[in-house]
């Protein structure tokens, strides 16, 4: 290699260690390239173990805290996934939506409790409307909390016309 370097004359050797000293640069710039996204996983990840350490750690705080949230709510009051699906028909008609769409309720278990969240798609809706279903369902905190909230004009023609998609979960004490 040394010798075909040599041979070579002036202006092919400086037009070769162009080309090397090009190659090098690039294959550089993607080595700093894969470690820096290396770098941003590693310390990512490093955050998210101290996090779930810290929470860990904390786990008879949480749970006593959990345990005394659930003995001060009242179970009678709570919402079973039928439960659930009736109260949400129940608050939009009390905010006067008559176009709504309730999904099937999907439930969580744990030792202390269930979480049972439905969605509900209003179409058709005003601003109004909408303003008053949730004004309707914030009356039922803690019982039912608004997991997700998407809001979205209806149709091109009209657009004060929405359309409503909610997510929300509720509570229920297990027996």
């Amino acid at each position: 290699m040394k010798t075909f370097f040599l041979s070579r004359q002036t202006r092919e050797k400086i037009l070769l260690l162009g080309l090397v000293l090009v190659a090098a640069l690039w294959w550089l710039s993607s080595a700093i390239g894969r470690g820096s996204i290396f770098l941003g996983d590693f310390r990512s990840t490093t955050e998210t173990l101290k996090m779930q350490k810290l929470t860990l750690d904390a786990r008879e705080s949480i749970q006593a805290r959990a345990t005394a949230a659930i003995q001060q709510l009242d179970p009678s009051r709570t919402f079973d996934t039928v439960r659930l699906q009736a109260e949400l028909d129940t608050i939009a008609t009390a905010a006067g939506i008559a176009n709504k769409n309730i999904g099937d309720a999907r439930t969580e278990r744990t030792a202390q409790f269930s979480i049972n969240s439905a969605q509900i798609t209003i179409r058709n809706t005003d601003y109004a409307s909408v303003i008053k279903f949730y004004e309707e369902l914030k009356k039922r905190s803690p019982y039912i909390g608004l997991d997700q909230l998407t809001l979205s004009p209806s149709n091109q023609a009209n657009p004060a016309q929405l359309t409503l998609m909610v997510k929300v979960s509720s509570v229920e004490i297990v027996k």
